[in-house]
């Protein structure tokens, strides 16, 4: 299934997501259809910094298409295997497993296609508080289309091997 995924990916507009140089995830957009925008998702890693995020659209679905990844929301930690559902005020943060051995997690990801609110996200400051942080990354940097203008896949250098 990875490797089905990678070949089929490599048609599709990439964009590769990462922190201080590293990537974590590779996005590549499927289509927009009733108001939905659909992608795949090819996690590398966990998400950086332990910080848990939040997003920008009133609900997201997540579904498992090849491995399995923690979610750790605040206060619970649990495996997602097959589908998980978000909310857009739901704080979490994505966590590989310590035994997938550089195996990457692939998911079909579906969201609104607009933006309900800004997104960003929470610091923790000691046991007893968390800060949100706003995303700071500039908006107009940061086209809602990206993927009309972006490389496919085996045209992004960037991109991991599989």
């Amino acid at each position: 299934m990875r490797r089905t995924l990678y070949w089929l990916t490599g048609f599709l507009p990439c964009r590769i997501i990462g922190a201080r140089g590293k990537p974590y995830l590779e996005r590549y957009y499927l289509c927009t259809a009733l108001g939905v925008r659909i992608y795949l998702h090819r996690f590398l890693a966990s998400d950086p910094d332990c910080r848990y995020h939040d997003h920008p659209w009133p609900w997201a679905i997540s579904i498992v298409l090849a491995g399995r990844y923690w979610e750790r929301r605040r206060g619970r930690l649990r495996m997602v295997r097959w589908c998980n559902v978000l909310t857009g005020d739901t704080f979490h943060r994505v966590e590989l497993p310590a035994d997938s051995h550089g195996r990457c997690v692939w998911t079909l990801f579906a969201h609104r296609a607009c933006d309900k609110k800004e997104w960003g996200f929470l610091r923790d400051m000691g046991q007893t508080c968390m800060v949100y942080t706003p995303y700071s990354f500039p908006r107009e940097n940061e086209p809602r289309a990206w993927f009309k203008h972006a490389p496919r896949g085996r045209h992004e250098p960037r991109r991991m091997p599989v």
